[in-house]
């Protein structure tokens, strides 16, 4: 297997870390009946949360944060 490390420089950085999941995930959505993936504000990285999660975050303040963060229009940093 060969590993490939991809710089925050790289084109394709934004894209690969949105592309990013836990490896748990499938057994978090079997136990919660639901799953969305969410941008986390201070990794960028998508992360698995459960229905009142996902209510959380929108109405919490932590996707307005998301996407207000320097030069992000949206999750992925993509304009």
């Amino acid at each position: 297997m060969n590993n490939l490390i991809i710089l925050p420089n790289d084109p394709d950085f934004n894209l690969t870390l949105a592309q990013l999941k836990r490896p748990d995930w499938r057994a978090i959505a079997r136990k919660e009946n639901w799953i969305s993936f969410v941008c986390d504000a201070d990794s960028g990285l998508l992360r698995p949360v459960s229905e009142s999660e996902l209510e959380d975050y929108l109405e919490g303040g932590e996707y307005e944060e998301v996407v207000g963060s320097e030069g992000m229009d949206d999750c992925y940093g993509m304009d």
